[in-house]
């Protein structure tokens, strides 16, 4: 493979967090499937060379093994372990399962991969796993997280082959779902070979050590230890200058050095030189330079990044200084920085660079619960022109006046209600709004078109996009939950994000101290008023769901969140994934947005994707999406492209705004497992509207509906012989031909299939609610 492929791939992917960022919630193809794009092997089913000794795991419907079980966090990981027993009692052999204190002289340990000080994830990141034979003839699964390690069990399971499995004493396969296959050289050695070897009780370098170790086994499906005699090993020394802003990396015959010191670090430093190779050889002799120029650390203003003195201060104050000067921030990667109460806000004006430090942010005894711990504010003003315009025309294409530069325009109509929600959190509904891309001349941006007619404007502001690209990188945040009462008081401790052309990248966030009692956050990203933000490669961690009373005077759980979007034009999250498994329903989904246009999901591997209110346009390619699934509300196209669903639904039509969905639906090349395979109805596009309420608006379901590959595992459904939906019964009220309608909705027109199969072979039906579906057929494509 060419490097300059490597270099499109690792320019999206590669920086100061880069390991953990890529995953699948069930790697290997899928729950149930062996093996699939991305595992690195030494030959077929992971065989070895001709001439290796074989060792008999399962031979004639016999084992000596004993699966031994470390560290399984959940009821899912033990059922996955049941699993891989039956598969071998399946076999004709009986195999015993014990914790890890068994004396077996021959075991399949499963367990987690080391945490290099992370909460989660380890060396094989959320969505990597290992299988590989020792000295001792051992099997080991070792997975970075939940789901991965399922899904290993599940792989290892499916090895097993005419009653007998049969692996070469040196067997290994890795496992990432972004593995560069091809694997890299130094000096003509193939890295697989190399040892990491960080100075001997040094703290620094045995940090970069293990996020080194993590980005190798995450491209390239190598695991590298600190041993091997002989072998040749990456290596790390100090630079003659402490203070020194210039670090290098130099390939010879007998490994690679890295050169850094604690002010820009060595992490940093490898990153950097895999992001400018051009090559998957790197010769001997290869020398490369990494320049940081003049930069503020929090240490220059105090911080002890001991994980125990408030930093809060010395962040401040550091921030203070680089927004004065232009200057970037990068940070000490063996630093912990606590962040208690910190009564004031930080402003980011320059590219920021975390690297692999971690932070600890408190919110145990805080007071200010709504003032986020960072922001990232624009520049730009917003600027009222509702006295030279006084109405505004659905698909209108110009403004009517010029603007300075290309700008966000919102526009409000205080007399119309919207949004007006049903149901446990009831409320009284939102003034009309929407949001929409304007340029200097004043056109409407035909991606981002006027969807209502303001006959009246209460509100009319732009505000210019910021121009200049500004990135954050890295950074490894854990919470300390709030332990708050479980009411609708939102906590937002987090980054607070108003700027335009933002890249946040391979921060990572998790949570702990979650008890019995917690109030909800609004998310520790919260971007607004922005266009083209990009969130790229990080790792997000579900909230524990606390329930409390609604509006609606019912018991209701609380949502909280990790990234809240609104009124954004062109958000991208890519590569973004969830700590927890995405199928744990015992934890809220991470992403919410509302009022925002052209949404663009790719890679991403969370619980859920939602829309609120008014969003228009949804663009979900190559993610998987966990128990909550796919909710929408609004306008234009959604395509679900190349996913994986374990949702009730692909796509839930929220119930408490009318399911309503004024635009078409493209679902193509996707896997649907309802409910991720308990018993459940397999309806495609769910929702309830039982036509009594009044949203503020005429719902409407999907105007189109195409479907181009499409894979339906309904063997478990709810009711025996059920048939698998296109809808499930969203009114179920409309049940006769008398049915009288308060506030009827609009109706599909068409449905195109192609290419659809089920596990059960049965055929799509449109709905079982034939009364509310009558006279709309599906129209198969050849």
């Amino acid at each position: 493979m060419n490097r300059s492929l490597l270099k499109k791939i690792t320019a999206l992917v590669l920086s100061a967090f880069i390991v953990f960022l890529f995953a699948c919630s069930s790697p290997g193809g899928g729950p149930g499937e062996t093996g699939g794009p991305g595992g690195k092997t030494g030959g077929p089913e992971g065989t070895s060379a001709p001439d290796a000794r074989s060792i008999d795991v399962l031979k004639d419907g016999k084992t000596s093994y004993t699966i031994v079980k470390s560290r399984l966090r959940t009821k899912s990981n033990q059922t996955s372990v049941d699993f891989l027993a039956r598969r071998f009692e399946a076999a004709g052999a009986e195999i015993a399962v014990e914790d890890d204190t068994s004396a077996a002289a021959k075991k399949i340990n499963v367990g987690y991969s080391p945490d290099c000080g992370e909460a989660e994830g380890g060396i094989m990141s959320f969505s990597g796993y290992r299988i590989f034979i020792d000295k001792d003839e051992n099997v080991n699964i070792v997975a970075g997280g939940e789901d991965s390690l399922d899904a290993a069990l599940t792989y290892f399971g499916g090895l097993i082959k005419d009653n007998a499995l049969s692996l070469p004493e040196d067997y290994e396969y890795a496992y990432h779902p972004f593995l560069l296959k091809s694997g890299i050289t130094f000096a003509g050695k193939d890295v697989s070979g190399f040892a990491v070897k960080p100075s001997v009780g040094d703290a620094l370098t045995e940090k970069a050590a293990c996020y080194v170790k993590k980005l190798l086994f995450t491209y390239f499906g190598e695991y590298l230890d600190d041993s091997g005699d002989g072998a040749p090993a990456i290596t790390f020394e100090y630079t003659a200058d402490a203070n020194a802003s210039d670090g290098s990396v130099k390939v010879t015959e007998e490994g690679v050095t890295v050169t850094g010191n604690a002010r820009i670090g060595f992490y940093r430093v490898f990153r950097d030189f895999m992001l400018s190779l051009e090559s998957d050889d790197v010769p001997a002799g290869t020398e490369y330079t990494a320049s940081y120029g003049s930069f503020i650390t929090y240490e220059d203003f105090g911080a002890k990044g001991d994980g125990e003195a408030d930093d809060s201060k010395a962040i401040l104050d550091a921030h203070n200084e680089a927004n004065d000067k232009g200057l970037a921030v990068l940070t000490n990667e063996n630093a912990t920085y606590y962040i208690g109460k910190s009564s004031k806000i930080v402003k980011i004006k320059t590219d920021t660079d975390w690297s692999c430090s971690h932070f600890i942010i408190d919110d145990s005894k805080v007071t200010n619960i709504t003032q986020n711990i960072f922001s990232v504010p624009t520049e730009s003003k917003s600027v009222s022109i509702k006295k030279d315009i006084s109405k505004l025309d659905k698909g209108q294409k110009n403004i009517g006046i010029t603007l300075p530069g290309k700008a966000i325009v919102i526009a409000t109509n205080g007399s119309v209600m919207q949004y007006i929600r049903k149901g446990a959190n009831q409320n009284s509904g939102t003034a009309m709004k929407d949001i929409f891309l304007v340029d200097e001349a004043g056109n409407v941006d035909e991606g981002t078109p006027i969807v209502w007619d303001f006959k009246k404007i209460s509100s009319l502001t732009y505000r210019t996009v910021d121009d200049a690209p500004l990135t954050i990188n890295g950074g490894i945040f854990t919470t300390v939950a709030n332990g708050a009462d479980s009411q609708y008081n939102y906590y937002g401790r987090g980054i607070d994000i108003t700027r335009s052309n933002v890249l946040v990248e391979n921060v990572a966030h998790y949570i702990t101290g979650e008890g019995d009692t917690g109030a909800p956050y609004s998310g520790f990203l919260m971007i607004s008023d922005s266009y083209k933000p990009t969130v790229r490669n990080c790792i997000l961690t579900p909230h524990k769901t606390y329930y409390t009373m609604g509006s609606g005077k019912s018991i209701t759980p609380m949502g909280s969140y990790e990234c809240q979007v609104t009124n954004t034009i062109d958000l991208l999250f890519e590569g973004v994934i969830q700590s927890r498994s995405v199928n744990d329903v015992f934890y809220w989904g991470v992403f919410a947005s509302n009022f925002s246009r052209n949404m663009n999901f790719r890679r991403d591997i969370v619980s859920r994707f939602d829309a609120h209110m008014g969003v228009s346009n949804v663009n979900l390619i190559d993610c998987t999406f966990g128990h909550q699934g796919i909710n929408l509300i609004g306008f234009g196209t959604a395509l679900i492209e190349g996913c994986t669903v374990f949702a009730k639904n692909i796509i839930n039509l929220r119930d408490d705004y009318g399911s309503t969905w004024n635009g078409d639906v493209v679902i193509r090349d996707t896997v649907y497992f309802p409910m991720n395979g308990t018993k459940a109805s397999a309806a495609l596009i769910g929702g309830t509207n039982t036509y009594d309420h009044n949203f503020g608006y005429t719902c409407c379901l999907p105007r189109n509906i195409t479907i181009e590959g499409l894979y339906v595992n309904d063997s478990n459904p709810l009711f025996e012989d059920a048939d698998p939906a296109v809808f499930a019964n969203i009114n179920p009220d409309y049940n006769s031909d008398t049915y009288k309608a308060k506030y009827p909705m609009e109706m599909t027109e068409n449905i195109t299939v192609k290419g659809v199969t089920t596990y059960s072979g049965r055929q799509l039906v449109v709905s079982e609610n034939t009364y509310m579906f009558a006279g709309l057929t599906i129209n198969y494509a050849d």
